[in-house]
């Protein structure tokens, strides 16, 4: 028996859409390239061949989530969050620091040069970026997101469960 949509759960209306279309992918392609492992081979046919992996070509960040994290993005106002999203999108790959073109950044999120100096200040209070020695040069927190892999930028930091 069908049931009627408005006396589905929401795990029942999830369940549905898993098996759906998204309508926002039927122009959607997503651009690949194929890399080649450095030192790691497969036999094929009695030959040794590199192995190879297809991976995303576009530029992606990685937004880590947490109950803690979700709370602290929930709590910035609406400026300070169109920041981060900007600081998001001009931090380098493999990078934990963002250089902030103050001009750039007003013209681009419709800023006023003190809501500027306001929403900057409410990220470092909030843990989000902090102040390098460099002028317009922040440390990003990379436990709310990062442009590669932590893995390798942070050996030293790795935890099992």
């Amino acid at each position: 028996m069908i049931k009627n949509r408005k006396s589905m759960t929401i795990a029942e209306k999830k369940d549905v859409l898993k098996t759906a279309i998204n309508p926002h992918t039927t122009n959607f392609l997503v651009k690949i390239k194929e890399i080649e492992f450095e030192n790691q081979y497969k036999e094929l046919d009695g030959v040794l061949v590199s192995l190879h992996k297809e991976v995303e070509a576009s530029n992606y960040h990685k937004v880590y989530r947490s109950s803690d994290h979700t709370r602290g993005i929930y709590s910035l106002t609406p400026s300070a969050l169109k920041l981060y999203t900007w600081i998001q999108y001009n931090t380098g790959y493999g990078e934990d620091f963002v250089y902030l073109n103050r001009p750039r950044a007003i013209k681009d999120l419709d800023l006023s040069v003190n809501t500027m100096k306001k929403i900057v200040k409410e990220l470092q209070i909030k843990g989000f970026i902090t102040a390098t020695v460099y002028r317009s040069i922040y440390w990003v927190n990379p436990e709310y997101f990062f442009v590669g892999d932590r893995i390798k930028k942070y050996p030293k930091n790795l935890k099992t469960n």
